[in-house]
């Protein structure tokens, strides 16, 4: 890759396998708009684009400071024998940022760079966005425009689209696919080695009786997809409690969940596995009211027929080393023992 081209992945930042290019605004004004998923949480990926230690390992600089303020720049340099400041260094301007979020970066060439090139860049502008779809996952997006028009116009446009596309690879090549896939290929398989059978979890109450529950997995849509049977209730009597469905969601790649719930109430997801021994899910429903109510849900695994759910209220609960508001036993049964049948309320 050239130095033209280097100047400018660098202005431009990540990229996708596809761009749309929206429509065009009048006069000069054109955008490219690149987006992929990145396997890696929100907070990672910001990283990579908002801290020099991120910026040296995902753009394949040599060396990256940053004054993460609006009226701010980053400044990245390509020679590790360089210094920052000279004049082959590269300065992207902050136009502005949403921490987390949103960074824009006005593009710029070093002093070294021929006056086309600076003043190609001088006209463009990226905007660099991060959506977080699991807690693994994120949508990575970023629009460059430019202004310039005539010949430079066009070879602006391409060199934009054709540097975004490079730093893709580069971001994503910062992050360890292989072990993200191997962790979502583990949420799944074990998931799957719970269909068969049912399975059925008794607690005593504090003040009396026994609250009962009975899960059942099984395959749909050939394989694709598992579906989830809840039923709950105490020693008089269970009632249906949701239907969840478990499955590799296509965009983000993650193990994702959609629970339909009593009420109209509706819970989604992600599980991944911790180790070989837990399984985590980030529970979070909203209500037909419109509130909402996040959990989190530890499995341990204890194969090949019993696990241990532990559910907390609320995300940092267990790593604040809080009791969770509920802990079940779940055994594997090949039939139902009395008292797990489903049965309608009394009196209807």
């Amino acid at each position: 890759m050239n130095s033209i081209q280097l100047t400018l992945c660098a202005t431009a930042a990540l990229a996708a396998p596809q761009s749309v290019a929206p429509p065009q605004s009048p006069a000069a004004l054109r955008s490219v708009r690149h987006s992929a998923i990145v396997h890696a949480a929100a907070a990672e990926v910001w990283s990579a684009v908002a801290t020099p230690q991120g910026v040296v390992r995902a753009w394949g600089v040599a060396q990256a400071d940053l004054d993460l303020r609006i009226g701010g720049a980053l400044r990245t340099h390509h020679d590790i024998a360089g210094v920052l400041g000279d004049e082959r260094t590269v300065v992207h301007p902050i136009m502005a940022l949403e921490p987390g979020a949103m960074l824009s970066l006005r593009g710029t060439a070093p002093h070294s760079a021929a006056p086309r090139v600076r003043e190609m860049l001088a006209q463009s502008w990226t905007v660099i966005t991060i959506e977080p779809l699991a807690p693994h996952r994120a949508r990575l997006s970023i629009c460059g425009t430019s202004t310039a028009d005539g010949e430079d116009g066009e070879t602006a446009f391409e060199l934009l689209d054709s540097g975004n596309r490079w730093m893709l690879d580069a971001i994503r090549g910062a992050f360890d696919v292989d072990a993200e896939r191997a962790q979502v290929a583990h949420a799944w398989t074990t998931l799957s080695t719970w269909v068969g059978g049912e399975w059925i979890s008794e607690q005593a109450r504090a003040g009396g009786g026994v609250t009962r529950s009975r899960v059942r997995l099984t395959p749909i849509v050939s394989g694709v997809f598992l579906l989830e049977e809840s039923w709950l209730g105490d020693e008089r009597r269970l009632k249906r409690n949701a239907h969840t469905v478990y499955g590799i969601d296509p965009e983000s790649g993650a193990v994702e969940f959609w629970s339909f719930e009593p009420g109209g109430a509706m819970a989604r997801g992600s599980v991944r596995s911790e180790g070989a021994t837990q399984l985590l899910l980030d529970w979070r429903t909203a209500n037909a009211n419109g509130a909402f109510e996040e959990l989190e849900c530890v499995f341990d695994l204890a194969p090949p027929d019993e696990h241990r759910l532990r559910i907390y209220a609320g995300p940092g609960v267990r790593a604040a080393g809080q009791a969770p508001a509920l802990d079940l036993l779940y055994r594997r049964v090949a039939s139902l023992p009395a008292g797990f049948e489903e049965r309608a309320e009394e009196g209807k």
